[in-house]
């Protein structure tokens, strides 16, 4: 749907050259002895927060996590894959469906244009090689050339938008069933009242008042959908925040966005679970006091939100794990509201198109949102 851009950090260095304009002051000898000056050694710099995670074996994509047989032709070509669900199947079913119709008028399109642009050659040597001078034909070679040429370029229009437009309708479709049976698979019977579909686009407001992002100017989004969990109302999408550059727009944030409503009454929270190099942190935690930092996870907020981690909660954390996939998670408690980001990687957020359907990384989204959802159910009994 959308590319990664790394953050652009400026670095300022000091002038060292500031005070060489200063000249030193000569020493008298002082009438009385005087104390000597207290100088103060510097305090060391705290360490800086590590945001990413030191990447081991243990970081394996879903490709790698979620193995299935690769299905593949006699030049050693991947051609499918094995499917352990219909869900699945039906994805790739209704993928390969648009790349053979996509084939097909590719290949017309071509086709057309080349006999167009030969009527084009036709109209401009025939009426000036085969007909003497002279002759009606001939005197008006020109014109003949120039009313080829517009009705060459009339019908390659005219080919070209409809093509086009049945093309752009066989996507649809295929964009549409895959979201349809791509959430049957990882929500199954765990949710009620879902509503949206593939064309249905999340609120920009959703994503600025999670504060998770500094600036955001524009939100990519599809497949937005809302759905009862439980008793909590979810809404969430596939999303990609960007956010004014120097000089083109940065991506801040690309994956699964979420909001849900809660009971919280206190100060701001935000949990990070750290991820990769490929990890893109919230932009908001210089605003944060921070509260505690581990390998895996670093929590901002004031002292008293702990009270938010019971131990039901660290222990859902804990069980939400990030690899070259789910890069990361930024989690935003509110008032009213929990805000979850979960960043993904190409291969779950980019449809494929010409390849088969690999349903790695759709089979680890179903676990990842399992326990996202588990995560809640801790979130809603900090009162029990």
């Amino acid at each position: 749907m959308i590319d990664e851009e790394k953050k652009v950090e400026e670095v300022v260095e000091e002038d060292d050259e500031g005070f060489t304009d200063v000249k030193p002051v000569e020493e008298e000898t002082p009438a009385v002895e005087e104390t000597p000056a207290v100088v103060e050694e510097p305090k060391p710099e705290e360490p800086a927060v590590e945001m990413n995670v030191v990447e081991d074996e243990s970081a394996s994509s879903a490709a790698e996590s979620f193995q299935v047989d690769a299905i593949k032709d006699e030049k050693g070509k991947i051609i499918s894959y094995t499917y352990p669900d219909e869900k699945l199947k039906g994805i790739e079913d209704s993928r390969n469906n648009f790349y053979k119709t996509y084939k097909k008028t590719n290949t017309i399109k071509w086709a057309v244009t080349m006999v167009l642009l030969l009527i084009i050659v036709a109209c401009w040597i025939v009426p000036t090689s085969l007909f003497a001078e002279g002759t009606w034909v001939n005197t008006n070679s020109m014109y003949i050339t120039i009313g080829g040429l517009v009705i060459s370029l009339v019908g390659l229009w005219l080919m070209s938008h409809f093509i086009k437009k049945k093309t752009d309708a066989c996507m649809k479709d295929y964009f549409k069933t895959y979201y349809q049976l791509s959430d049957e698979f990882v929500y199954g019977d765990s949710i009620d009242n879902k509503t949206g579909d593939v064309d249905s686009k999340l609120d920009t407001q959703v994503m600025v008042d999670a504060n998770l992002y500094e600036n955001v100017y524009k939100v990519g989004s599809r497949n937005c959908i809302n759905f009862d969990y439980k008793h909590s109302h979810v809404v969430l999408a596939d999303s990609a925040a960007q956010i004014r550059g120097q000089k083109a727009l940065q991506t801040v944030f690309v994956g699964k966005f979420l909001s849900v409503d809660n009971d919280w009454n206190g100060d701001d929270l935000i949990i990070y679970l750290k991820g990769n190099k490929r990890a893109l942190p919230p932009t908001t935690l210089h605003y944060y006091e921070l509260m505690e930092d581990s390998k895996y996870m670093v929590v901002y907020g004031p002292k008293s939100g702990k009270k938010f981690l019971t131990k039901r909660v660290r222990d859902a954390l804990a069980e939400i794990k990030t690899n070259k996939t789910l890069v990361d998670v930024a989690i935003s408690v509110r008032k009213g509201k929990t805000y979850i980001a979960l960043g993904y990687e190409d291969d779950l957020m980019i449809l494929p198109m010409d390849k088969p359907f690999n349903p790695s990384a759709t089979m680890q989204l179903r676990e990842d949102t399992a326990k996202v959802l588990a995560l809640l159910d801790a979130m809603n009994s900090r009162h029990e």
